[in-house]
This record gives structure tokens, sequence and C-alpha cells, in this order.
């Protein structure tokens, strides 16, 4: 297989191939493309609909004709929002583990494997928050998976094309791929990160505040 695939491919989907004879190695393929892009879609997709769904389903004129303040749906829809995320995300995780404890029974590299999960469920919160903000910024939407998926996707695909080729790399720096990847975890990137949350959660807030609730 190493001789066949393109090494710009390789690159591009983490196949460090030299290293699958170690699960965490063959894993970080696997898990670099395929689990991260389901979660984050998956978040992406609920941060998007969980307050927006109100106006399209047509339950905010009952909602908002309780005496519940504003702040109170909002805050309550992102504990939800949240708690959903990392319910799944430690799914993911526990069956990954459990896995790795049954059919593994040369050493595992635990300390890679956790940082890998690390970086991606602070994707996962990235992509959720930044459908929440979607959902606020952008009003009139019927659908968001189509903008969640090119969302997600395309910024994959940055990473990928800066990792493939490297006239190019300055483009995977655009894509939060590059930043909380699954090779080690970095400090820096992870606080700038969790910044940007807070920001897109702070002002999709004081929209909501402001905003006309369609009924």
């Amino acid at each position: 297989m190493s001789e066949t695939v393109p090494k710009e491919m390789a690159k591009a989907f983490n196949m460090d191939m030299a290293s699958w004879g170690e699960i965490s190695g063959y894993y970080k393929t696997y898990f670099g493309f395929h689990i991260i892009i389901i979660l984050a879609i998956f978040s992406c997709s609920m941060g998007s609909t969980i307050i927006s769904n109100e106006e399209k389903d047509r339950t905010s004129e009952f909602l908002f004709s309780k005496p519940i303040s504003r702040w109170s749906i909002f805050s309550t829809k992102v504990w939800a929002l949240l708690s959903l995320i990392s319910l799944s995300f430690i799914l993911q995780t526990l069956v990954a583990f459990g896995m790795f404890l049954s059919v593994v029974s040369n050493e595992i590299n635990w300390g890679s494997l956790i940082e890998m999960h690390l970086n991606g469920y602070i994707l996962c919160l990235f992509f959720g928050l930044a459908g929440l903000f979607i959902s606020q910024v952008i009003s009139g939407i019927k659908n968001y998976m189509g903008p969640v998926v090119g969302l997600v996707m395309g910024s994959y695909f940055l990473h990928a094309i800066g990792k493939a080729i490297e006239e190019t790399t300055w483009i995977s720096k655009l894509s939060p791929f590059h930043y909380l990847g699954v090779d080690g975890i970095h400090l820096l990137p992870v606080i700038i990160f969790f910044g940007i949350i807070l920001a897109m959660l702070f002002i999709a807030h004081k929209i909501f505040e402001r905003k006309d609730i369609g009924a």
C-alpha cells in the first residue's frame, strides 16, 4: 500500500504507514479523517439548529410567551449543546479505548492517544459554537446541513491541500485542523481557540438578546 498510495495523498490524510505497526499510528489515520469529521459535522449541525429550530418549527411563540429571560433560554440551549457534544465524544473515546484494551496485545502509546482526543474535543467545541454563531448571524436558512458540511469539509481540505503540496503550506494555516491535529497538543493554539469559542459565544448571545424572534 505504501508503494501505491501517492505521498501527497498520504500526507493529506495522515497516512504514516511506517507507524502502522503500533495501534496509535494506525488510529491516527482513522481518527484524523473519519471520526473527527463525523463528530465535527454532528457538533456544527447541533449548534446551528439548537436555537434556530425554535423558529423553524414555530415553537418560539410558545417559548417566548413564558416568563423566562432570553439569557436563561440561551444559556440552557448552550449547556444542552455542550452536553450533547461532550457525551458523544466521551462515548466514542470510551468505545475506542475499550477496543484497544480488548484486542491490542502490544504496548499502547496512551499519551499520544489522549492528546489526539483532546485536540479532537476542542475541534468539536469550536465547530459546535461556530454553528451556533452562524445560526444567529445569518437568518432565513431553512436547512443548515449544506453550510455545516461545507464549513467542516472545506476546513479539512484546506488543511489537506496545505499538507500535500509544499508550495501551498500556508493554506493549511487557514484551517483549525492545522492547529488541533493528531500529532500532539500545543498550549498556545488551545488557548487561542478557547478564546475564539468564547468570543463567538458572546457575540451570538448579544445578537440573540436583540433580534426579533419569528413565530
